[in-house]
């Protein structure tokens, strides 16, 4: 694949600099000052996302991608330090998440709906969360509960201990009706 073929699908703006995913699985970081960094991943990103280190700048980027591998890469050089390849479907979200020994570790969500939970000790595939038979589009972890977006439908995971659990619905969702204004049309002219 030719470079002016090879576009851009993913891209990451950081403080000093920015990171774009390609369509061959080339993942670039280009600094602000310094030396333009490639790493070739086997297949293309489709979701970044940057982490914050001691420094209190991004110094680690997991990249998900196509085929279910997660990829934990240093900054500014791009070298692999992890990877999990536990997703069966392309990885579309990924959120930070601190457990109570304050280890990190990354929540994941894929195109199935399975959702896995990755940290540097655990084997290459993570530990399966739970599945929601849907897309995922977004997570977002907070200390006692998952949020997930589907498209445009939100679901909320209770969290006990690192289980999540998927509440039963009380009532049926709320359809929400949208009015548009109505333009009425004078053919009487208006005098002042």
């Amino acid at each position: 694949m030719s470079n002016v073929e090879d576009v851009i699908v993913r891209s990451l703006v950081l403080q000093h600099g920015f990171v774009n995913a390609h369509a061959s699985g080339d993942v670039r970081y280009w600094p602000k000052g310094g030396r333009v960094r490639t790493v070739h991943l086997e297949s293309t990103a489709t979701v970044l996302l940057g982490l914050g280190g001691p420094q209190g700048h991004i110094w680690r980027v997991a990249v998900g991608d196509c085929n279910g591998t997660v990829h934990l890469l240093s900054l500014p050089e791009l070298h692999r330090i992890d990877g999990w390849t536990g997703h069966t479907a392309a990885v579309t979200a990924i959120t930070a998440d601190v457990s109570d020994d304050g280890d990190m570790r990354l929540i994941t969500g894929d195109s199935s709906g399975q959702i896995r939970l990755l940290h540097c000790d655990s084997d290459g595939e993570g530990r399966l969360l739970n599945e929601i038979g849907e897309r995922i589009t977004s997570i977002r972890a907070e200390r006692h509960r998952l949020i997930l977006m589907s498209g445009w439908q939100r679901r909320i995971l209770s969290r006990v201990g690192e289980r999540l659990i998927q509440p039963s619905p009380a009532k049926p969702p709320r359809k929400v009706q949208t009015r548009l204004p109505v333009t009425i049309r004078s053919t009487t002219p208006v005098r002042a």
